[in-house]
């Protein structure tokens, strides 16, 4: 399913800084957990998808990709060596669609 998204705005009938962008939702009836939020040690994940490989995409504060693992229905991540902070976890399908999105605090 595709959804448009209007990005900027509209002031005094000019349009400047509108994109319109095709954007995929996220499927509702996969159930995914990540925890213990927030971690020290570990994190782990777990999926209900029943047709196999996950992909787990984790990301910094900045966007960089930090680390991505292909998994089936669960992974426990170790990121006991990981700097303190927030990062984002985006579990995906294997065709590339998004499952989950969550901001996850390793301390």
């Amino acid at each position: 399913i595709n959804q448009t998204t209007l990005i900027g705005h509209i002031k005094n009938g000019d349009t400047t800084g509108i994109t319109i962008t095709g954007v995929r939702s996220i499927k509702k009836t996969t159930h995914v957990k990540v925890y213990p939020n927030p971690a020290e040690n570990y994190i782990n994940i777990s999926t209900d998808i029943s047709n196999g490989i996950s992909i787990l995409e984790m990301y910094d504060l900045r966007g960089r990709l930090i680390t991505t693992k292909n998994f089936e229905n669960e992974l426990s991540l170790d990121v006991s060596q990981w700097s303190n902070g927030v990062y984002f976890v985006i579990i995906k399908d294997a065709d590339g669609v998004v499952l989950h999105r969550e901001k996850i605090v390793v301390q």
